[in-house]
């Protein structure tokens, strides 16, 4: 499987980036998938959106759920705007919602099982103007905010979206989904859970914190492929390797 590039992008003095490995745990496909929006799209001016994606690897096809839900926002996102003068939160809600319904359709084009469909979404919303940022959590996942990390987890039992199909967008975004606000973050990363599955082969003192490491230190920023390198130098160097499958994007805002 090839693996997804890095990415880059400056707007407004931010830095975007990204990262998605595949987990020792699943020999074939990498179950996670990702997705920013490019700065030439109508979301890509005020507000930056990004979102990781975690397949369920007890259901069927997880590698394709996680891809289909990026690659749905992705269409939703060519073909919508956001609201005209109207809060973050409202932005944020109307795109979660558009992506549901949309994302519902093509999993019934396709005649899905609910078994295919099994992801969770964390969907972020960052507004370059307000300097604010909302997070959708759909599931579980990771976030690390400046200093302060978030953990959602649900006994490895999360609420999938698909359980909900039978429901209207503004149900389950309400019922289902947390929401997440936070006011002029310097750092902000969403991650699938795989974040938290690293293992020592070799332990040694010196080695950092993985999650630390990849969501919160900023050494490197300047290079375009920071997440990338040090997740080699975690690999390499340090002999710590993820068991579940990864995907990360991360945002420093200056």
């Amino acid at each position: 499987m090839e693996k997804q590039a890095p990415t880059f992008l400056n707007i407004l003095l931010m830095q975007i980036y990204t990262l998605l490995r595949k987990g020792e745990g699943h020999p074939v496909f990498c179950e996670d998938f990702l997705y920013h929006t490019p700065a030439d799209r109508p979301w890509g001016g005020r507000y930056i959106v990004a979102a990781v994606m975690d397949g369920c690897s007890s259901g069927k096809d997880a590698h394709f759920a996680s891809t289909l839900m990026a690659k749905v926002l992705q269409k939703v996102l060519a073909h919508s705007a956001p609201l005209p003068q109207d809060t973050l939160v409202a932005q944020i809600d109307h795109l979660a919602t558009h992506w549901f319904e949309a994302w519902k359709h093509s999993c019934k084009l396709m005649q899905l099982s609910t078994s295919e469909a099994l992801a969770t979404l964390l969907l972020m919303v960052y507004d370059t103007t307000a300097r604010k940022a909302a997070v959708r959590i759909a599931g579980d996942g990771v976030m690390m905010v400046d200093n302060k990390l978030y953990e959602v987890d649900q006994n490895n039992t999360p609420n999938y979206p698909a359980y909900h199909w039978g429901l209207e967008a503004i149900d389950w975004l309400r019922e289902h989904t947390q929401l997440r606000l936070f006011e002029n973050p310097k750092n902000i990363a969403i991650s699938t859970d795989g974040v938290q599955t690293f293992r020592a082969l070799q332990p040694e003192p010196s080695s950092p914190n993985p999650m630390r490491y990849l969501l919160q230190d900023e050494t490197m920023q300047q290079i375009p492929t920071m997440l990338v390198r040090k997740y080699n130098i975690l690999r390499s160097k340090h002999q710590q390797a993820n068991y579940d499958d990864l995907g990360i994007v991360r945002l420093l805002c200056s």
